[in-house]
């Protein structure tokens, strides 16, 4: 890991990752919304899959992502 990735992953993703983590979304454990956010955008699981996965009604698994990535945008100060 670069300096830069360090500093990155320190400030930016460990904070936001702690975030959601602590923080319960309505009928998600923090935990999962975490692992939510990472089936989406890393192991790239479809929106769909992860709603079976969670046990999420249908649609719910978009705005527990979009709400995770915005918490890291405002957090990395991109909006």
């Amino acid at each position: 890991m670069t300096e830069h990735e360090r500093h990155l992953w320190q400030h930016y993703y460990l904070p936001w990752s702690h975030e959601l983590t602590v923080e319960i979304a309505t009928g998600l454990p923090g935990v999962q919304w975490l692992q939510l956010a990472i089936d989406v955008v890393v192991e790239n699981r479809t929106l769909r899959e992860v709603e079976q996965l969670y046990g999420l009604r249908r649609g719910r698994a978009y705005h527990f992502l979009v709400a995770a990535l915005e918490k890291y945008a405002r957090r990395a100060r991109l909006v």
